[in-house]
């Protein structure tokens, strides 16, 4: 969400390259969201230990840095090592890998991340990009799903005869009333959703749309409330890709996005210091951008970079505006879909999704999509002739849904910046249609719902169909769904639909 900064002076140290910023800096105003029933499990052992949710003052136009003094952050508590004794983990996966606890049980106080000494670093610069960092020595660009979730679930998989998986962005919580109330409901939904009476109706893995974590991503302590605690019951794999937050920094000297790469891109799974205990190996991605290979489908996932309002997304130095940042992404970009439409033209159905955190598109008026990132990604798939089949973002805290026609092949744009923190709906609600085609080369706002809830995407060789279920009982499951005939890339149904039956 858009919080403004004042101006700061470039550290001669840190590796974040600031741009000029004129306006002051504003803590995110929070919303007061309706209160929903969290697992009363959580609730109860984290209730005597809660610390007042304090809320968050706005933020002060910092003074000049004074050198080698830095800015110390708010004290946490460290928790006791009691975790690792409670712990009752499921047993590995077929790909020898532990994803999660059978019982939800908690220790240590809940710290509230929204005090105003984050927001008054004179390290801090919303209005700031960083470099990309390299991919891990040695790690392949593409991460197999077998490699993570074993052979012999993937055969399977393919004896289904489709896959199914859950994506939404935007999790973390900065308070306890947030955590307890926005953001748990989503991730024990989610944990749910994984127990279907269907086998073949259960999802395979979560891919995270970036925001894992608030409000600072160099904070690795936020890891263990804002990620590991609330999914500790989610029996399966969570790969991620790196939203704004996620590579801010709010203190000297630190490298940005260090802890996104410990949890996600380590060099291989076992458990996480930052999980204080949890059971949940960390991901073995190759680095913050790349690509997913699972039977049906290919999930390309792009580092959108840290700007927070206009102009949203970059992924290129976009012809040198952005020095700081390179054009691998570009490149990468163009392969992969060059290598996957080689894959489908040999007779393998691989649907193709783009995963974004900033959306290319956003009914927002402080943020207006990201027209940089837009115009780059356009060139690309121009380029190649290739052309995804979804676009997936997070970002803006609430669902959109659009449909992009271009020549002809209709895209389902989606924004699920929803799952669980800071709801931020529209004022006035944005008008939306599914009532009359979308014009070609045009793009249509079919649905917007300011509600929590996380998507359920299914993909066969013939059809995609991504859901969205609601935590809110009026919505609820299959709130909004879409499906897309890939062989004539056309959307064939949309609106509300039962989310087990769209392919």
């Amino acid at each position: 969400m858009p919080i403004k900064k004042s101006n700061t002076k470039k550290s001669p140290k840190t590796s974040v390259v600031k741009k000029a910023a004129s306006s002051k800096k504003t803590v995110p105003a929070k919303k007061a969201a309706p209160a929903k029933k969290a697992s009363t499990v959580r609730k109860s052992a984290l209730a005597k230990n809660a610390s007042p949710s304090k809320k968050a003052a706005p933020a002060k136009k910092s003074a000049k840095k004074s050198p080698n003094k830095g800015v110390s952050k708010p004290k946490r508590p460290v928790l006791p090592p009691t975790h690792q004794k409670k712990s009752n983990p499921f047993a590995a996966n077929p790909g020898g890998r532990h994803f999660a606890e059978l019982q939800p049980v908690s220790d240590g106080p809940w710290t509230a991340n929204d005090s105003e000494q984050f927001f008054n670093s004179p390290y801090y610069n919303q209005d700031a990009v960083t470099s990309i960092p390299a991919l891990r020595k040695g790690a392949s660009e593409v991460v197999s799903l077998g490699d993570v979730i074993g052979t012999a679930m993937v055969k399977q998989i393919q004896a289904n005869g489709k896959i199914v998986f859950h994506a939404v962005g935007d999790t973390g919580a900065m308070t306890l009333t947030q955590w307890t109330e926005d953001e748990v409901p989503v991730a024990d939904m989610m944990a749910k959703d994984l127990n279907n009476p269907v086998p073949a109706d259960s999802a395979s893995f979560f891919f995270h749309l970036g925001d894992v974590i608030y409000q600072f991503g160099d904070d690795a302590s936020m890891y263990y409330e804002q990620f590991y605690e609330p999914f500790r019951t989610y029996n399966a794999p969570i790969f991620a890709i790196p939203g704004n937050h996620d590579g801010m920094t709010h203190l000297q000297n630190e490298t940005p996005l260090q802890p996104f790469l410990n949890n996600f891109c380590a060099p291989s799974p076992g458990p996480s210091p930052d999980a204080q205990g949890l059971i949940r190996d960390r991901m073995t991605q190759p680095g913050v951008y790349f690509t997913l290979d699972a039977p049906f489908v290919s999930i390309i996932g792009l580092y959108t970079n840290i700007l927070d309002g206009y102009p949203g997304g970059i992924i290129s130095n976009y012809q040198g505006k952005y020095p700081a940042i390179s054009n691998v992404q570009l490149t990468y970009l163009s392969e992969q879909l060059t290598r996957i439409d080689k894959l489908r033209k040999g007779g393998q159905p691989t649907a193709i999704i783009v995963a974004t955190h900033h959306p290319p598109y956003a009914g927002v008026a402080s943020k207006g999509g990201s027209p940089m990132m837009l115009e780059d990604l356009d060139k690309v798939f121009t380029q190649t002739g290739i052309w995804p089949d979804a676009v997936l973002s997070g970002h803006t805290h609430h669902y959109e849904r659009w449909t992009r026609n271009i020549n002809g092949k209709e895209i389902p744009y989606i924004i699920a910046g929803c799952g669980g923190y800071n709801m931020l709906p529209i004022t006035p609600a944005p008008v939306t249609n599914m009532t009359t085609p979308v014009a070609t080369n045009t793009h249509d706002l079919r649905m917007y719902l300011p509600i929590y809830g996380y998507l359920k995407v299914s993909v066969n060789d013939q059809v995609m169909g991504l859901a969205y279920n609601s935590t809110n009982p009026s919505f609820g499951l299959g709130a909004d769904t879409v499906v897309v005939d890939l062989a004539t890339n056309k959307v064939i149904k949309e609106g509300k639909g039962d989310p087990d039956n769209l392919v």
